[in-house]
């Protein structure tokens, strides 16, 4: 599990790994905010719930998780910027932790805290709230994070400042002072200008009892099954993840 993050008003979220890591991986994972949930970094854990497509981002949305031991997170997949801004290229990663290297920020930050590096790709403030700082035509040693998707476009979304490597150390202010409104725009995470909220229903496509599966079996099913305007929320069927890291 990854450190906590919220996605609306009563939902916490997590980026979880299968414990070898690389393409298909990752997924997120949804909690209601009543069930109190603390996971930490490298928890390994059971999760029970419904498997659902939330603006075009597979999520399970938790009914029951148990932490089953501890143990070190995959390393980051080495991507680069041409994977991630082909949607069939980028659909592995999804929810990943990747790493791309040699990189410049060519804009930013814009008045949602992001900058756009050399290529196109979008690095988002999602996890660092506003505290994403990179320098513009500058060499940028390497940018970590998950995978994320908003706006039909996929986005590398940095967990703190450690996942921002730089030749000559730490980034420098460019001057660009940001407002971080708070609002993720649509993406993965929250509708805009709506948070999301649990109502606990959803499209119901599948049903049934749970079965036991893996993320990486999750996500190449939900890779075939596309993303053509959903939901807001599609719920495609009962799932247990026996264990996630």
């Amino acid at each position: 599990a990854s450190e906590r993050f919220s996605v609306g008003s009563n939902l916490d979220a997590y980026f979880l790994a299968d414990p070898d890591g690389g393409p298909y991986s990752g997924i997120q994972l949804v909690v209601p905010i009543e069930q109190f949930s603390d996971l930490k970094l490298g928890d390994s854990v059971q999760v029970t719930g419904s498997l659902e497509e939330f603006h075009c981002m597979t999520q399970i949305r938790a009914l029951n998780v148990v932490v089953v031991a501890g143990q070190a997170p995959p390393a980051a997949a080495a991507v680069t910027v041409a994977d991630l801004m082909d949607t069939a290229l980028a659909e592995p990663y999804e929810s990943v932790l990747v790493k791309v290297s040699n990189v410049v920020a060519t804009e930013g930050p814009n008045e949602y805290g992001e900058y756009t590096l050399e290529g196109g790709l979008i690095v988002d403030d999602l996890l660092m709230k506003g505290e994403v700082q990179l320098p513009l035509s500058t060499p940028i040693e390497s940018v970590t994070g998950f995978v994320s998707f908003s706006f039909g476009k996929y986005k590398l979304a940095p967990r703190n400042a450690a996942d921002l490597a730089f030749p000559g150390g730490p980034a420098t202010d460019t001057g660009g002072a940001t407002t971080d409104t708070g609002d993720h725009r649509d993406g993965s995470i929250i509708d805009e200008g709506a948070p999301r909220e649990d109502t606990g229903g959803g499209n119901d496509t599948g049903g049934g009892p749970a079965t036991t599966t893996t993320i990486a079996a999750i996500q190449q099913a939900s890779g075939s099954i596309g993303c053509t305007e959903p939901g807001p929320v599609d719920t495609l069927r009962n799932v247990v993840v026996e264990q996630a890291t």
